[in-house]
């Protein structure tokens, strides 16, 4: 039997979540037979396969539902402890571009994927080229995710000197070979 992956079809949301997938390094295929039909399922994963859908407000589950009847996208695993959510994203306040964009960074946690900025592949630089692909400069990247990043690991950065500043603030010498350099 040959399977023949069904083309997205215009203002639908197939197109959406693959996409995001991909760029959060996340293996999937489209589901194949009557139980996975509609549904996005990842390969190449130990353990079990996470399947993930969407559904909209005319009781349709697809991966590739219409954008104007979108609710949100869901993610479930089966596994020896039953039947679960990885996403839940009954989003109505969500255009289904973000909603995508978080199931599948949601998925790619689930198998401990830390998918890369897919504009600066989190350097925090993107690199400026002139029309012959000369190097003119860098520009600090301005993506939301990459930019929330950056701030995260600037605070821990600056918490950890902080509390090395403390202990050091406390730290009495005992004698020549104590502290470094020796």
């Amino acid at each position: 039997m040959t399977v023949r992956p069904t083309k997205t079809r215009t203002g639908t949301t197939g197109a959406l979540i693959r996409r995001a997938l991909t760029h959060a390094g996340v293996n999937h295929r489209e589901g194949q037979g009557a139980v996975e039909r509609g549904w996005l399922a990842t390969v190449g994963y130990a353990g079990p396969t996470v399947y993930i859908t969407a559904h909209d407000y005319k009781g349709r589950w697809s991966y590739d539902v219409d954008r104007e009847t979108f609710i949100g996208f869901s993610a479930v695993v089966t596994d020896g402890h039953g039947t679960r959510h990885v996403y839940d994203g009954p989003a109505m306040d969500r255009s289904p571009a973000v909603d995508a964009e978080e199931c599948a960074r949601a998925v790619a946690a689930h198998f401990g994927l830390s998918p890369l900025c897919g504009w600066c592949e989190d350097t925090g630089s993107i690199t400026l080229y002139d029309d012959s692909d000369g190097i003119t400069g860098v520009r600090p990247c301005d993506n939301p995710l990459c930019v929330a990043r950056g701030e995260r690991l600037t605070a821990e950065a600056e918490r950890a000197k902080a509390e090395r500043a403390e202990r050091e603030s406390t730290h009495t010498c005992t004698g020549d070979s104590c502290c470094p350099p020796f």
